[in-house]
């Protein structure tokens, strides 16, 4: 099929010239129809049992999502609701707290990969040796100083360099980490934070005070206004801390050797300094990945906002 138009909302890129990327527009494709189905406003529901019967009602089953015959519906979370630590049985509530952060997970890396895909574009464009707006290399600066890379320029190695921190990270791999920080969504951080994945912060007015903090010990753990706040600045952490850049290595060697992103289980083995427990927090990780069958998520897909708008609605204390 011929591709003459493609909007790409990051650099304003749109007349594709020949011998354009093919692997950027079809990342761009995904992560446009990805992009389309998060709703525009996070969704409060009051209750685990108000949350359980909107997933009911919705149809939403990890099985049929894992199975792919099912797209996870695009249910975004503002907060967790502030009684999910008390439902029971525990598989329900581990449940739960699944269907609750998927979507969540997915729609930050939704938005990661539509940055992603307007840089291969622009890769293309300047390969081929097309001007570049001024209005363009702007944009382009300041996505690479909010990356950590204020010094490239759009040049074709200063592209490929800030497309190895301009990536998503399997949902298996940030579900194992939500779980493992949040304690499945029920810490003190995560309820009254909106906190899932334990990032730290030295800001006082940004921050939680751990209960077990040690003495002379000044770190607080950062609160968010929403959980996907949360989750876009956890992808922000995995993709410009010097700590990780060997997972960031490991990502693109496994983009420039099989076109995808590698298993969770693979990359966790790269976090050995996102916990002060090293080797063992890396294991945890692991084992959450296997026991909770995670990477069976990895292939999800977030339905078309637009059908769910109603039933989401009638759960939300606000829109």
């Amino acid at each position: 099929m011929a591709v003459g138009l493609l909007l790409l909302p990051l650099l304003g890129l749109a007349m594709l010239p020949p011998g354009s990327d093919i692997g950027g527009i079809v990342e761009a494709a995904r992560a446009s129809r990805a992009r389309s189905a998060v709703p525009h406003h996070p969704v409060h529901v009051e209750s685990a049992d108000r949350l359980d019967a909107l997933f009911e009602r919705l149809g939403y089953d990890l099985d049929a999502v894992a199975e792919g015959s099912a797209p996870v519906p695009p249910v975004v979370l503002a907060s967790l609701p502030p009684d999910l630590a008390e439902a029971t049985p525990v598989d329900r509530r581990k449940a739960l707290f699944i269907r609750a952060a998927l979507p969540i997970v997915m729609a930050a890396n939704a938005a990661v990969l539509e940055e992603r895909a307007g840089l291969r574009s622009l890769l293309a464009r300047v390969e081929a040796g097309r001007r570049i707006p001024r209005e363009l290399r702007h944009r382009f600066r300041r996505t690479a100083e909010r990356y950590g890379l204020a010094d490239l320029e759009a040049e074709p190695a200063g592209i490929r360099r800030l497309l190895r921190r301009v990536d998503a990270v399997p949902v298996s791999l940030a579900l194992a980490q939500a779980i493992s920080e949040s304690g499945w969504g029920s810490s003190r951080f995560a309820l009254a934070g909106n906190a899932l994945f334990g990032q730290w912060t030295w800001d006082a007015a940004a921050g939680m005070v751990p209960a077990a903090r040690p003495a002379g010990a000044t770190h607080r753990v950062r609160a968010f206004r929403t959980l996907g706040d949360s989750a876009r600045a956890y992808l922000l952490n995995l993709n410009t801390h010097p700590a990780y850049a060997a997972l960031r290595e490991a990502r693109a060697a496994a983009r420039r050797d099989h076109g995808t992103l590698p298993a969770g289980e693979d990359l966790a083995r790269a976090l050995t300094r996102y916990s002060e427990r090293g080797d063992a927090y890396v294991a945890d990780i692991v084992a959450l990945i296997r026991q909770n069958r995670l990477a069976r998520l990895d292939e999800a897909t977030l339905a078309d906002a637009r059908r769910y708008a109603t039933a989401a609605a009638d759960a939300t204390i606000e829109g």
